[in-house]
């Protein structure tokens, strides 16, 4: 990258509570409807967890000066390549030990890391902070444990990525 080219911090936010994954989508028939289906998320958690990441993302646009989409901020949704970058903090279950030993590591617990993403990515898309999640073109994402006594959160940065 050359002088003058630093990317930007286009936002960044932090939504408390248990990250949820995103369940996988069953198709179910309309009934009347010959041929017609909606699609059925199979994580009854997840939708709920969406929306308040999509809430998170929504106040953090509107500490730049309003909301996306009509009469919102200057620049969201962002039609430009972003990076995204999470950090999934959960609260240790009591009897698992952080590091080795007989007990299973973050990493067994609490979802797949790219059912966690996408439902971040989606919520992202519904806040308006980008026009689809087609434009993430990096995305780094760990999960680890909160320190003792911290309630589980997600940090959330969006970055330009071009």
């Amino acid at each position: 990258m050359s002088a003058g080219t630093e990317r930007q911090r286009l936002l960044a936010f932090r939504v408390d509570g248990k990250a949820r994954p995103k369940g996988s989508l069953t198709p179910v028939p309309v009934k009347g409807r010959p041929g017609k289906f909606w699609l059925r998320e199979s994580s009854t958690d997840g939708p709920l967890w969406r929306r308040h990441v999509k809430a998170g993302a929504r106040a953090a646009l509107g500490s730049l000066g309003g909301y996306a989409g009509e009469g919102g901020v200057t620049g969201f949704p962002t039609v430009l390549p972003v990076r995204v970058v999470m950090v999934f903090g959960f609260q240790r279950i009591v009897g698992t030990k952080v590091e080795g030993g007989e007990h299973a590591p973050v990493s067994t617990y609490f979802g797949d890391l790219d059912k966690l993403i996408r439902n971040v990515l989606d919520a992202l898309t519904d806040a308006g902070v980008y026009m689809d999640d087609r434009q993430v073109t990096n995305v780094q994402a760990t999960k680890c444990y909160v320190a003792p006594g911290e309630v589980a959160h997600t940090l959330i940065e969006v970055w330009e990525d071009f």
